[in-house]
């Protein structure tokens, strides 16, 4: 753990000091660069596993529960997400906008600095064997698959239209920069480019098989996504198949482990949590999953009324001390926290404490990815039969029967009914309901009882708030941005 703190402190001083225009020819005492940080492949190692430390999912997962309708008020709840997220604000200045775009340029930016250290590693001299400069090639195929997926993320947030390769993307940051480098926006198509050139060299180098890093089904699960995002869906349901014929369902016992941390299942991808990490369960309780952990969030009545007990996601996601009231329509709004209190169980982690391991990519996306690429080509049984493959796997008995579709409407608005279930606290809402809300005439949907009270209740999908605005901490810091926030903003 020291050797990676250092390597961690080493990435931060090399960000923190990069150019200072009275001091060019001073090297500081204590200075350390790429050369003295990096010596050898295990240097490189230990410099990733830095890497997968920095990256997170939390902002994600949070805006995606919060600002939707996964959630309603806790009745631990002190103001949290009443200053805005909860009440659909969202602007140049909102903390949840920042935080993605800032953890995602941080993770370019340190996969960047290694793959310029993996250069100087491979260059320093030393004999290598062939086994160590394979293992050179897997470290940095693993960094610009990262690369890749970061990159994807800034798109689906902050691109105004992913379908639109002329569409305003976001920063190309494919080198070290200095301090005094400034980027404009790229257009879709460049960061397009960089993407598909970064998984194909990481398809070509990988040599992983671990689901904690990045590894071949990893590689194409993104590639999936990223098709899908695209509207490119024939080579998305190619991709999809593929995963879905080599990574089976797991049904609800290990369906259940896998929220535990006690199996992989159908993970394709995770990052590791360890002791000092942040925990996703805090996003919304103070202290665990359960009742007395302090939930100042719970489920949505909303949510929680499309489950079934005999279905394993009722038991993963709601904490079983949940005091769930079937009349609790008839609280008043006063009495209303105390009558119906729904703990989110989804991330409990060991001994639910909230450290647990977040799951990036899981097979079942790939059925919704497959079903999606079905209706666009009006094939409505075909998707009808691909849903049902995940409610026969979720459902210990009375799994309900095959779907009959009167409309590709019909359909979109089945597949996010779907994905709400199965994908709910994993960071998917906002982002479904931004491209499929039109195509399926749905919105946000809480109860009233979650809204009304704050008169939070709707949003239109065609609202801008759907594709987020660059942050104002962008543009304070980054002149060649100037005039390209999103529209609306």
């Amino acid at each position: 753990m020291k050797k990676i703190k250092f390597i961690l402190i080493g990435l931060l001083i090399s960000i923190g000091f990069t150019s200072c225009d009275d001091a060019i020819d001073i090297e500081q005492k204590g200075f350390v660069d790429l050369e003295r940080s990096y010596q050898s492949v295990d240097d490189l190692n230990q410099g990733l596993n830095a890497v997968m430390g920095v990256w997170g999912n939390n902002a994600q997962i949070s805006h995606n529960s919060i600002w939707t309708d996964e959630v309603k008020i806790g009745f631990a709840n002190g103001g949290q997400g009443l200053g805005g997220t909860y009440l659909f604000l969202l602007n140049s200045g909102s903390g949840s906008a920042s935080a993605i775009w800032n953890n995602k340029y941080l993770l370019i930016n340190f996969c960047n600095r290694l793959l310029e250290a993996a250069d100087v590693v491979r260059n320093n001299g030393n004999e290598y064997t062939q086994a160590e400069l394979a293992e050179i090639r897997n470290i940095e195929a693993q960094l610009r698959g990262i690369r890749a997926f970061a990159n994807l993320e800034l798109l689906t947030y902050f691109s105004p239209d992913m379908t639109d390769p002329n569409a305003m993307g976001v920063l190309k940051l494919d080198f070290v920069p200095d301090i005094d480098d400034f980027l404009p926006r790229s257009p879709n198509s460049e960061i397009f480019e960089f993407i598909e050139s970064d998984l194909e060299f990481a398809r070509n180098n990988i040599n992983n098989t671990d689901v904690f890093f990045i590894n071949p089904r990893a590689l194409t699960a993104i590639e999936a996504r990223y098709r899908l995002f695209r509207e490119e869906y024939d080579l998305a349901e190619d991709l999809a198949q593929e995963l879905i014929d080599q990574v089976p369902l797991s049904q609800p016992n290990v369906y259940k482990q896998i929220w535990l941390d006690q199996a992989d299942g159908e993970t394709i991808f995770a990052l590791r949590r360890v002791a000092g990490d942040n925990r996703v369960g805090r996003i919304w309780a103070s202290v665990n999953s359960s009742r007395d952990g302090s939930p100042f969030y719970e489920m949505s009545r909303a949510l929680f009324n499309t489950l079934d007990e005999n279905d394993v996601r009722f038991e993963v996601m709601v904490h079983p001390t949940a005091v769930i009231n079937p009349n609790y329509q008839d609280c008043s709004d006063e009495e209303y926290r105390e009558c119906d209190i729904l703990p989110i169980n989804k991330h409990p982690g060991s001994e639910f404490n909230h450290l647990a391991n977040l799951k990036m990519l899981r097979v079942s996306e790939m059925y919704f990815i497959k079903a999606e690429a079905q209706v666009h080509n009006n094939d409505l049984q075909g998707a009808a039969e691909t849903l049902k493959m995940i409610t026969d796997a979720r459902y210990t008995s009375n799994a309900p029967g095959l779907q009959n579709f009167a409309s590709q409407q019909q359909a979109w608005g089945a597949i996010l009914d779907e994905r709400r279930k199965e994908l709910a606290y994993e960071g998917f809402r906002y982002i479904d309901l931004g491209r499929l809300g039109v195509k399926a005439n749905r919105t946000v949907d809480r109860d009233p009882k979650d809204c009304e009270p704050f008169d939070a209740c709707e949003i239109p999908n065609t609202d801008h708030r759907w594709v987020m605005p660059i942050p104002n901490t962008e543009f304070e810091a980054n002149p060649a941005i100037e005039g390209q926030q999103n529209p609306g903003y």
